[in-house]
């Protein structure tokens, strides 16, 4: 008996034994799989809000790798910060109103600045006509030289295109000096906006109507001139220019519709805001908000091919602002033109030819 209850009391505690360390086995797979648990929650938390601050997002030195496959080197040039001011892409309006130089550019006239045609009117007649015609030749409207060049190439263009001959420009449609503004404004402030606050004064707008032989006066988009000059509208980014306060866009210019004022601003400029139905604004916030030197640059097409790469620098609280720019190439195919945006930093274009 005394064999037999021992041999029964050494099994019972052999099974106490097992039982507590399989519990005890358990409790360590079980520890490890919470701590792995915690560890993959941790680890996806942080990828997470890595994600929402950037705090993953390397800041290298752009490529500038284009679709021509040529690659960009960069060198620092020193600019003014006032120059800010200045440039093809100055946004002007209420809020960021323009600063005018200590000494005006010189602005040329279009009436001894246009260019002529052979004309061949209704009775067969051979004339010698203008691309467009001026309100007056001793008061016409000026313009700075490479906005009047870009005018000159555009209304050839069209006349070559559509043989009409009616573009026209009033005297005040071009340049506007700060006193000629404070007149025009004194004189109508619902058609005229007070100083500082228009384009006219940079010389790289302009008011374009027709005036008919017939001495009809319209606007482009009229419905009985329409359908020719709808060309002027297809094809002005060609040119550098925009129609700068479209309908569609009223509410984010802050100026109703106005299909005769076109402005200036470069022609890859104008084509990307043709391609992607921008107006100034919309194409500065997106440069300025997602285009800085530092991170991915603008990079596009024109039409006949060229190549532009697009990127912003915000100006420095200093006198002067370093600018990345590209080095020169050995072909000459690379170059590039700074502008400022009348607010808070520079845009670069780089144009590569083929």
């Amino acid at each position: 008996m005394r064999d037999s209850s021992t041999r029964s009391f050494s099994a019972v505690n052999s099974y106490g034994m097992g039982d507590r360390a399989r519990r005890e086995k358990q409790r360590k797979i079980m520890i490890i799989s919470i701590s792995v648990i915690m560890i993959l929650i941790a680890l996806f938390t942080v990828l997470i809000l890595g994600e929402v601050f950037g705090w993953f997002k390397s800041e290298p030195t752009p490529s500038g790798d284009i679709n021509s496959g040529m690659s960009l080197e960069y060198e620092d040039k020193l600019i003014s910060s006032s120059d800010v001011h200045t440039g093809d892409l100055i946004l002007i309006n209420s809020s960021f109103p323009y600063v005018f130089p200590e000494t005006p550019d010189n602005f040329l006239s279009l009436y001894s600045n246009r260019n002529t045609h052979d004309y061949i009117n209704s009775s067969g007649e051979n004339k010698k006509v203008y691309s467009y015609y001026t309100q007056s030749a001793e008061n016409c409207a000026k313009l700075e030289t490479e906005t009047l060049k870009a005018l000159n190439a555009w209304a050839d263009d069209f006349f070559k295109a559509t043989n009409q001959i009616d573009l026209f420009v009033y005297d005040n449609d071009g340049y506007r000096s700060e006193s000629k503004q404070n007149e025009l404004y004194a004189a109508n402030s619902v058609k005229y906006s007070p100083v500082g606050t228009t384009e006219h004064h940079t010389g790289k707008a302009v008011d374009l109507y027709i005036y008919t032989m017939d001495k009809i006066m319209g606007n482009l988009d009229d419905a009985e001139f329409a359908g020719t000059y709808s060309w002027i509208y297809q094809n002005a980014h060609k040119y550098g220019f925009i129609l700068r306060y479209p309908s569609d866009k009223a509410d984010i210019t802050g100026v109703a519709n106005e299909p005769y004022h076109f402005r200036n601003v470069g022609v890859a400029h104008a084509t990307y805001m043709k391609q992607n139905n921008l107006c100034l604004e919309e194409y500065l916030d997106l440069i300025r908000d997602n285009h800085s030197y530092k991170n991915e640059h603008l990079k596009f097409e024109g039409d006949d091919g060229t190549q532009y790469e697009v990127y912003y620098v915000k100006a420095s609280s200093d006198s002067v602002t370093e600018v990345p720019v590209p080095k020169a190439d050995e072909e000459g195919k690379i170059s590039y033109k700074i502008s400022g945006d009348n607010k808070e930093g520079f845009i670069v274009t780089v144009t590569i030819t083929k």
